[in-house]
């Protein structure tokens, strides 16, 4: 009974570091500059007040679902640039039929092959693809 309230205040101060501590790692991650947490109600709104207010919009990409469908077995990697309205794409083995029926009907899915770095060895297609799509 004499040590259960000195247990609590020492179990409540160390739950205090720790949710100071994560909160302070949580706004380290949102900014790099802020070296000093004093009033994080009031730093979090002065911070969501310089966010500007074009990045609502929205973006609308093309059937590139339906291109992912379509070859998701062969891809190693793929990364959209969203400023450039292009996407990159490294196939692996992809049976050269399918790549050609791809290349072919790639305006049907909204999408454009913009540049290609591609080798044809034994009727399979293995490289690199910059797509290009209109985000309206």
């Amino acid at each position: 009974m004499i040590s259960a309230p000195n247990f609590l205040i020492y179990k409540n101060e160390r739950n205090a570091k720790v949710y100071s501590s994560a909160t302070f790692d949580i706004f380290k991650t949102i900014n790099k500059d802020i070296k000093k947490l004093v009033s994080p109600k009031s730093q979090i709104d002065q911070l969501l007040k310089d966010i500007p207010d074009n990045l609502n919009t929205q973006t609308k990409l093309p059937n590139l679902d339906l291109f992912y469908n379509l070859s998701s077995k062969y891809l190693k990697r793929s990364s959209i640039d969203l400023d450039r309205s292009t996407a990159t794409i490294t196939i692996v083995s992809m049976p050269e039929l399918q790549y050609r029926f791809i290349q072919g009907a790639s305006s049907k899915f909204g999408i454009s092959i913009v540049d290609s770095d591609v080798d044809f060895k034994n009727g399979f297609v293995d490289g690199e693809i910059l797509l290009g799509f209109d985000d309206e």
